[in-house]
């Protein structure tokens, strides 16, 4: 309080449902930034963030690399 200010978060879904990989499963996104933002006065959440899974054979191809 003493300091009046918000810290920017970003929500982590995990899309892939990677043991290996934290973040919040797809389906409870939308449920865990509403309670982040109705319980965390301090927190100015400014989106979401992800990392998909490695391709295949480990080829990037031009569309992964631009998604």
């Amino acid at each position: 309080d003493r300091l009046n200010c918000e810290l920017p978060v970003l929500v982590e879904a995990n899309i892939d449902n990677e043991p290996q990989k934290a973040g919040v499963p797809t389906d409870e996104v939308l449920p865990f930034a509403r309670w982040v933002k109705e319980n965390c006065p301090r927190l100015s959440l400014r989106g979401v963030m992800c990392i998909p899974k490695w391709p295949e054979g480990g080829v990037v191809d031009e569309a992964y690399e631009r998604s």
